[in-house]
């Protein structure tokens, strides 16, 4: 008999749409791209699911809704253990961290605290140590990593015995933990220091900053 699922996903993810493309054939799928906890409360109400499954999602899930799944809710998170919470690729590249992945596990009350299934990791090298190589990878893991479990449903309790030695961090990152290092401090700034921030926080979206004298001074490319 063929499981249940709800598919909580991004919006116009390209990853999630070959992901689901897969579900279908081999689970009943429902999916949903919002992050509106009311639309996806009503979901969880009106069908009776053995999975809820997020990729990509930044929907944070209540006691109400973590109750409604029979066999449990899994979120895949873009890092190790050692980053919960927020900017988990930008920190692995400030700290000049070795290597990096991604995280499936079952979801509980609190952020990326739930127990581990499985760590997939990859060795860091030279090309992607720039931000948006680093991220890139990091999906392309992830889902290759959603795949697996997706395969082994009925193995996840040996799975996250393989995965007892990995732990999470006692630390969360926050919005503002991110926020801070995208701002530079002082114009005193060694030049090593201002290299690191640099090559962990800029991209084409995003660049880091500092404020003097009541004016924002972000950085431009070359």
């Amino acid at each position: 008999m063929k499981k249940n699922i709800l598919f909580i996903h991004k919006k116009n993810c390209s990853y999630s749409i070959k992901l689901i493309k897969l579900l279908k054939k081999k689970f009943l799928l429902k999916t949903s791209s919002s992050n509106i906890y009311s639309e996806i409360l009503k979901i969880s109400k009106t069908n009776k699911f053995d999975y809820i499954i997020l990729f990509r999602s930044h929907v944070i899930l209540k006691k109400n809704i973590l109750r409604m799944s029979k066999f449990g809710v899994i979120n895949f998170h873009p890092s190790t253990p050692n980053y919960r919470g927020i900017g988990g690729v930008n920190f692995a590249i400030y700290n000049n961290e070795k290597y990096f992945g991604s995280t499936a596990h079952y979801i509980n009350e609190k952020i990326d605290n739930g127990k581990i299934i499985n760590v997939k990791k990859f060795k860091i090298n030279k090309k992607n140590k720039i931000l948006n190589h680093l991220y890139a990878q990091t999906l392309n893991g992830m889902y290759n990593q959603a795949k697996f479990i997706f395969s082994n449903l009925n193995k996840l309790d040996s799975l996250c015995n393989n995965a007892k030695n990995e732990k999470w961090s006692k630390m969360l990152y926050k919005k503002k933990d991110l926020e801070k290092l995208y701002k530079i401090k002082s114009t005193n700034i060694k030049k090593g220091e201002l290299k690191k921030i640099i090559k962990a926080t800029n991209t084409e979206n995003f660049k880091p900053y500092i404020n003097l004298y009541g004016y924002t001074f972000r950085l431009k490319d070359k």
